[in-house]
């Protein structure tokens, strides 16, 4: 889930939860908050809109600059990331994780070819 920003009416509206299935297999509050969103057709905006720096150590930082989400959209469509986290829940697995994987894969073996 990172960073949200969420108005009080939309607080009011949702149930923070998570799914524990009995194989192992957890979606976090994330997941359930997505579903929650897209299901109540709330508006979702997604991507970097501050820089953020993510620290290694006292002195060691990696830095994140604003930028536009790119290819980035396919996979973070509301009506995409709806289907597949209702799928996870039926499946009891992530699918929407394993797809995202094997697609960032993909994508890598076609860029380096």
């Amino acid at each position: 889930m990172s960073c949200s920003l969420l108005t009080r009416g939309t607080l009011e509206k949702i149930k923070l939860r998570c799914y524990e299935f009995k194989n192992g297999e957890v979606l976090d509050d994330g997941h359930a908050l997505e579903m929650d969103l897209a299901r109540l057709r709330l508006k979702i905006k997604r991507g970097y809109f501050l820089s953020i720096c993510h620290y290694k150590n006292e002195s060691e930082a990696v830095c994140i600059d604003p930028q536009p989400l790119g290819f980035q959209r396919i996979t973070s469509s509301s009506f995409a990331r709806y289907a597949l986290i209702k799928a996870s829940i039926m499946v009891r697995h992530d699918v929407s994780y394993r797809l995202q994987v094997l697609l960032y894969r993909f994508i890598g073996a076609i860029k380096r070819t």
